[in-house]
């Protein structure tokens, strides 16, 4: 009887192993976000676009105040004045 046990436990065992490797290589083939992109949609929800022309960096669609803003590229601006840009039309 127990005999009969052992072999039962051992065919459990080695079907819940399989099915460990199954999910496994399932969860491993998921295609995660990357970072850029997370950052993109956290920024989409800020209703901010981001935008490749040549003078526009980005629109911000400010719903409180009923209006749009528009951030230009200027090579005089720093990072910090961008980012205060940002901020404050926010």
């Amino acid at each position: 009887m127990s005999e009969e046990k052992n072999e039962n436990l051992e065919l459990e065992l080695i079907e819940l192993t399989n099915e460990i490797k199954n999910k496994t290589a399932y969860y491993k083939s998921i295609q995660y976000p990357t970072s850029n992109s997370l950052f993109i949609e956290i920024f989409r929800k800020f209703h901010i676009e981001w935008k490749n022309d040549k003078n526009i960096i980005c629109t911000i669609k400010n719903k409180k105040l009923n209006d749009v803003f528009t951030i230009f590229h200027d090579d005089n601006k720093t990072e910090k004045e961008i980012n205060d840009l940002l901020w404050k039309h926010l």
